[in-house]
């Protein structure tokens, strides 16, 4: 799966084309490339809890340069895919902000879009492919 070769979707970074992008889809291509300004993205896992126990997936990614945001592995800015293959993970950690108060509705849409991505890889069996620009 290639990131670019797919039906992409750029609803959550028209406007912010200047900007950091998130690609996100899922290895068996059921969902279009869909293109989402970083604020977007980012801005559900800001401010996360501060209780000790860890984070996990996403909330560890963004908050500890991991992942997908790993910039030591991944050179800022060169839009290597990165596989998430324990998708679960990622979706346990994101049920954590369900309900959590965002800076605009596209978080919201974006939020409800990432976490039904995650559903359909934990339920099928199949991956989330990323890259960030």
């Amino acid at each position: 799966m290639v990131i670019g070769k797919a039906n992409e979707d750029y609803t959550y970074y028209k406007g912010f084309e200047d900007e950091r992008m998130v690609s996100i889809t899922t290895s068996d291509e059921v969902f279009p490339v869909y293109h989402i300004w970083e604020a977007y993205f980012t801005g559900i896992f800001e401010k996360p809890s501060l209780d000790g126990m860890g984070w996990c997936g996403f909330t560890r990614d963004c908050n500890e340069f991991k992942g997908v945001f790993d910039f030591d592995s991944f050179y800022y800015g060169e839009g290597e895919e990165y596989i998430i293959t324990t998708p679960k993970e990622y979706l346990d950690d994101m049920l954590q902000y369900k309900g959590k108060k965002f800076f605009a509705d596209e978080v919201y849409e974006v939020y409800d879009l990432v976490e039904k991505m995650l559903r359909h890889a934990v339920e099928n069996g199949v991956n989330i492919v990323m890259t960030y620009f």
